[in-house]
């Protein structure tokens, strides 16, 4: 088990899950509800955070960081 801040991030794939990722170190204000971009297999893709915890189940050195999307605001906590 990993604990740090993590982040759950819904992507745009064919899986019924969320993923784990390290936040940016830089980022202090709270990330729910913010578009990212992951690494994700050979590329990348566009996420959306739904939540953060402490803990992961995925080795410390499995985790990639997501890059926050500075010009797009956090949707409503309703619209989540």
């Amino acid at each position: 088990m990993v604990s740090m801040s993590i982040l759950q991030i819904a992507l745009d794939v064919p899986l019924p899950r969320l993923f784990d990722y390290r936040r940016e170190e830089a980022v202090s204000e709270t990330v729910v509800g913010r578009l990212v971009r992951v690494p994700f297999g050979s590329g990348s893709k566009t996420g959306l955070v739904l939540g953060e915890v402490e803990q992961s189940d995925q080795p410390a050195e499995k985790l990639k960081t997501a890059e926050l999307i500075d010009e797009l605001p956090a949707l409503p906590a309703d619209w989540i």
